[in-house]
């Protein structure tokens, strides 16, 4: 739809609008249509292309009406797409969307303002629509407008039409998520003291929205931080008595377990007990000292010492207890260290029988490379977090493992993998941290990890120069929305931008990648209800319950062939995905 200075179009969720970017000649972009679940976030945008001032630009969503029921302003979320910088493609840039365009701005966060004021020459951005589907909202077509005004006086509609199936997406899913939450990145972002009344307001947002997005596992800093950090927020508080023996202070831990699970999380993530990769030391931790009167910190304990055996074999005994009092110790896990290296894999299965034989009843995950510390050194690890190109090139053991359905397997992506891989790096296409979530079903992994939900620190490395330090955060912070960590791919250390306004207690700024990560896992739900459907379901043949169940047999031999059945060689076909989606959609709707 075109005014005499602004230009407006509708289009999908998973296409990036850079401001270089010309709008579309084709007048099917004038409306939006899509179809979406009860409980289900559905999205889409608006591209907007003028050379008036974007501050003097407003974007407003009316009621969707069916009758006498509507889904209302509440349910709706519309932001602006912000910019920021990528300083290179990738370590690999064979998978990058567009490899020409860097170094430059990608567009990415969520923002509530324009995300520039002028737009002399004309230029394209882009408003980002989020539709929430009450959980009792009736089936059927809705219909309402998107109005883009101009100084409040001229305006143009956009028609929306949802069609809400009559299923609802799960509230809790069997699929574990898992995105590391860094807490002290949110007190010194919002220069709040750690664990004071302001900090549980905004863990809370924080929390929220975490569960909102469908992450139901929350890295939790126990007895020790996370390893890249070099001055970690910790839950437990320990002293040192004067006979050498230990007391912990736990309420803090209470209150935290009780703060995540007021949203539904699933699982409370020990952070590591051990450094990244080698195992020698633990991980920076302060304790009080009875007979010095002192604060003590310790940033290189060794893991075999006296000192670190003696902390560990009083803390997991007693910790084990207090989970056993509230049946949470099945709802923790334990971290022993991250990604081992093949030197020190037996020294991992060395600590890991350790904790194990401390604290029994925990289960252990750890991101690891080849199963052969599993095979060969008997590293005793109740949840392997491979790598997701293991899950082909590892000899078949994860793959059948995860087949097998018996012992579960999660996946992880970091800094790797890239080229033609699916990740979620800036540069990358939106459909592929979508994608990921089908490959998740295609090839039965039941839990997805990854590193940087919020990592806003500036890195050692970043200040030094020198690679390969053993601690990368230094006590300061980077703005994400202007820079980025140069030592990994852009995108990678985080998935959530902090508030611009940090005196205020707000949770955080989402991202193009972060709603394609809720997406993906929406259709992960999708895919394994019309699964559950069709493993129980029989019908008389010719009915059009036989027919609905073929047709979803060859749905689903779609998505484990050509769409998402390999790793390197699924579709990058946003409108694909979505039909098939929608597909899906009406095929369950027709076996419910």
């Amino acid at each position: 739809m075109r005014n005499s200075k602004l230009i407006v179009w509708a289009c999908d969720n998973l296409t990036r609008i850079f401001p270089m970017d010309k709008p579309p000649e084709k007048k099917s972009n004038a409306s939006w249509s899509m179809c979406g679940a009860k409980g289900e976030y559905c999205s889409f945008q608006v591209g907007i292309h003028t050379d008036i001032r974007l501050l003097d630009v407003e974007v407003t969503a009316a009621p969707l009406k069916k009758g006498k029921d509507k889904i209302g302003e509440k349910c709706f979320d519309v932001k602006w797409v912000g910019l920021v910088p990528v300083a290179s493609d990738l370590f690999n840039p064979a998978g990058a969307e567009r490899p020409n365009y860097t170094p430059g701005w990608y567009p990415d966060p969520l923002l509530e303002k324009a995300p520039w004021k002028d737009s002399e020459p004309s230029r394209s951005a882009s408003v980002f629509v989020v539709i929430r589907i009450p959980q009792n909202a009736r089936p059927g077509t809705y219909k309402g407008n998107l109005s883009v005004c101009v100084q409040k006086k001229s305006k143009i509609k956009i028609p929306v039409t949802l069609r809400v199936w009559p299923f609802s997406i799960p509230k809790k899913s069997d699929f574990s998520v898992t995105n590391w939450f860094h807490p002290d990145c949110v007190s010194k972002w919002h220069r709040c003291a750690p664990w004071s009344a302001r900090y549980w307001r905004l863990l809370e947002e924080y929390a929220k929205d975490m569960a909102e997005h469908r992450i139901n596992v929350i890295t939790t800093p126990v007895l020790m931080g996370n390893f890249h950090n070099s001055d970690p927020m910790t839950l437990v508080d320990i002293v040192r008595k004067k006979d050498n023996t230990y007391r912990f202070d736990i309420s803090r831990l209470d209150r935290w377990v009780k703060l995540f699970d007021k949203y539904g999380f699933k699982y409370f993530e020990m952070w590591h007990f051990l450094s990244q990769a080698d195992g020698k030391y633990a991980p920076p931790f302060g304790l009080y000292d009875e007979k010095k009167k002192k604060n003590i910190w310790y940033s290189k304990l060794p893991s075999t010492s006296k000192e670190y055996v003696n902390l560990m074999t009083a803390f997991l005994p007693e910790l084990s207890k207090w989970l056993s009092a509230r049946d949470l110790t099945g709802r923790f896990l334990m971290h022993v260290f991250d990604e081992p290296k093949p030197d020190f894999w037996a020294h991992y299965a060395k600590m890991s029988l350790m904790f194990r034989t401390l604290a029994p009843g925990i289960k252990h995950l750890d991101a690891i490379s080849k199963s052969d510390i599993i095979t060969g050194f008997k590293a005793d690890i109740d949840i392997p977090v491979p790598l997701t190109t293991h899950l082909e090139d590892d000899d078949g053991y994860y793959k059948k493992r995860a087949t097998q359905g018996v012992k579960p397997v999660w996946w992880y992506t970091c800094c790797g993998p890239t080229g033609r891989y699916a990740n979620r790096f800036l540069s990358m296409p939106l459909i592929n941290g979508r994608m990921l979530f089908w490959q998740s079903y295609v090839f039965n992994v039941s839990g997805y990890l990854h590193w940087g939900y919020n990592f806003w620190h500036r890195t050692n490395q970043q200040e030094s120069g020198v690679p390969g330090i053993t601690l990368y955060a230094d006590h300061t912070l980077v703005n994400p929305y202007r820079e980025q960590p140069d030592q990994w791919a852009a995108g990678d250390a985080c998935i959530v931008y902090p508030h611009p306004r940090w005196w205020e207690d707000h949770g955080p700024m989402g991202s193009l990648r972060y709603e394609a990560l809720r997406a993906g896992l929406q259709d992960y739900e999708m895919l394994s209800l019309l699964d559950k459907l069709l493993l129980n379901l029989s019908a008389k043949p010719g009915s059009k319950k036989a027919r609905a169940i073929k047709d979803g047999k060859l749905l689903l031999e779609t998505v484990r062939g050509s769409f998402a059945g390999s790793l390197t060689k699924f579709s990058r076909n946003n409108r694909q995905m979505l039909d098939l989606k929608q597909k899906i959609g009406d095929c369950i709707s027709r076996l419910c």
